[in-house]
């Protein structure tokens, strides 16, 4: 088996190389530099793991920016069992891209990255217009955030929730789908996001 992202052989390293069989090799795993972070939004954690470095802009890149979809594995390889069985009751709930976006790059960058979890997504958020959190001033970004609305309102009294984001800068398109889900009063809301900038470190 040959690793996703440098394409080497990958070698046994330890009883989880052994039991899992993760896409990537150890040293491409240690590039990653996983450092899992809680990080809070209106008393509610997220759950993050990677800091959006020089690495994992680039490995981003190449899969999102590039349509390598075949990256979409990697990026919860140490994690995927563990998640796995923690939400294993959850409905997904992806934090949305622009249409248009999307049909261009032609996958769902957030959903295929999750879809290891094997739970049902609900697409019931969608972006309306195309803005680029990072290019954005705080104040805009903040404004820019109410395009995000709902599109469906499932019945969630009895379901568990779990968004999930690629990465979280400012937090304010998660706090605004996190608004969005609690008006519909689910049982439970959860949230992960694979990485965070260093803004948030």
């Amino acid at each position: 088996m040959r690793c996703l992202i440098c394409f080497e052989q990958i070698l046994i390293t330890g009883i989880h190389t052994l039991l899992f069989h993760p896409p990537i090799c150890h040293r491409c795993f240690l590039k990653m530099n996983r450092t899992p972070k809680k990080i809070f939004i209106d008393g509610i954690p997220i759950q993050t793991f990677y800091p959006y470095e020089d690495f994992m802009i680039s490995l981003v890149y190449q899969y999102k920016g590039c349509r390598d979809f075949a990256l979409a594995p990697v990026f919860f390889a140490y994690d995927a069992f563990y998640l796995k069985i923690k939400y294993r009751d959850y409905w997904i709930v992806p934090v949305p891209s622009y249409k248009k976006s999307e049909e261009e790059r032609g996958f769902s960058h957030v959903k295929e990255m999750y879809r290891f979890l094997n739970r049902p997504f609900l697409d019931c958020l969608q972006k309306k217009e195309n803005f680029k959190q990072a290019n954005l001033s705080k104040e805009k970004r903040k404004e820019s955030v109410k395009n995000i609305q709902r599109c469906l309102d499932p019945p969630l009294q009895n379901k568990k929730i779990l968004i999930v984001d690629d990465i979280i800068t400012t937090g304010s398109t998660l706090q605004r789908c996190l608004h969005l889900m609690k008006d519909l009063k689910p049982k439970k809301i959860d949230i992960v996001a694979m990485a965070y900038t260093l803004s948030n470190s």
